[in-house]
């Protein structure tokens, strides 16, 4: 009789701790598409509706399977001119058409959502490349990281 109730107050306090944890991030996720997120809870996040609602896009149909925003700015929004210097992400996980899947290219992912290529046209200084893409292949799969 003892065991079980410090088995419940050892779940109890583990159930405790982990809500207080909880309270530090987002988790962000689509069991569809495997594409799982961690971003902390002071960040605002914004969903494939506020995205494409903002845009001026139907938010219905498309091929954007997952669609979500994040932003760390004191004051984020959906029409961030990407000059901030606080840490923002864009994830988008879409069906490519058969034509694309022959196709796609570093190039074409480097420039998915925001004109990196055109920019770079612009102003060369505009852009820092952090790190180079690394192609990851297991079977046939093959993924960008």
């Amino acid at each position: 009789m003892a065991t079980r109730g410090v088995i419940a107050l050892a779940v109890l306090t583990a159930a405790v701790l982990a809500s207080c944890a909880g309270d530090q991030y987002h988790f962000i996720s689509s069991s569809s598409t495997g594409t799982y997120f961690k971003i902390p809870s002071s960040w605002r996040v914004f969903s494939k509706t506020q995205l494409l609602q903002a845009a001026g896009l139907p938010t219905s149909g498309g091929t954007d399977r997952f669609l979500v925003a994040f932003d760390a700015s004191p004051h984020p929004s959906t029409n961030d001119d990407f000059s901030s210097n606080y840490p923002f992400g864009i994830a988008r996980v879409r069906t490519l058409s058969g034509e694309e899947q022959d196709e796609y290219s570093f190039a074409n992912l480097r420039n998915e959502i925001i004109q990196v290529d055109s920019i770079v046209n612009q102003d060369p200084n505009a852009v820092q490349v952090v790190s180079q893409p690394t192609l990851l292949t297991h079977g046939g799969l093959r993924v960008c990281a």
